[in-house]
């Protein structure tokens, strides 16, 4: 499951239909501010996460206001826990998502710390840290650095716990 920058994205095609080629020379700035709760299945128990996220959206523009390029600044925070168990796992994501909009469709390099997680007593548990590149082909990613999290699912590194 690798964490998306879904507000960034939307903020971007926003931002990119009131653009007007007056405004092709200086990038456009926007923040945004999410936060909600979504279930990871875990065989007989659904575990809950509640989270955060705030996105900085940075977009350059060309003479036509068209986007060229775009970094969003991602920083999550949200807790894991499960009905009838003490334990909480803590997932923190600080990562750069560079996007680079080619003719051939975008590019996204996220360079970071995407996924973080911990608990008291246990330490971590899981991260995905460096840096993965996300081609407009659909081809296999480019990834530096460990990621445990996208080579083995979050369920598959995060259930044994709760179980």
């Amino acid at each position: 499951m690798p964490r998306t920058i879904r507000a960034a994205l939307a903020a971007l095609a926003l931002t990119v239909l009131a653009a007007t080629p007056a405004l092709a020379a200086k990038p456009l700035v926007e923040t945004v501010e999410e936060s909600g709760t979504f279930l990871i299945p875990c065989g007989t128990v659904t575990l809950v996460e509640e989270w955060s996220q705030s996105v900085v959206l940075t977009t350059w523009l060309d003479r036509n206001g068209e986007a060229t390029r775009a970094h969003a600044r991602v920083r999550f925070d949200g807790t894991i826990t499960a009905p009838g168990s003490t334990l909480r796992l803590s997932d923190v994501g600080r990562f750069t998502a560079f996007l680079d909009f080619g003719p051939e469709g975008t590019t996204e390099r996220q360079v970071g710390i995407v996924y973080k997680i911990s608990a008291p007593g246990l330490g971590l548990v899981a991260h995905d840290v460096g840096q993965i590149t996300f081609f407009p082909d659909g081809s296999e990613p480019e990834i530096k650095g460990p990621h445990d999290v996208w080579d083995n699912g979050l369920e598959t590194l995060i259930c044994p716990f709760f179980e």
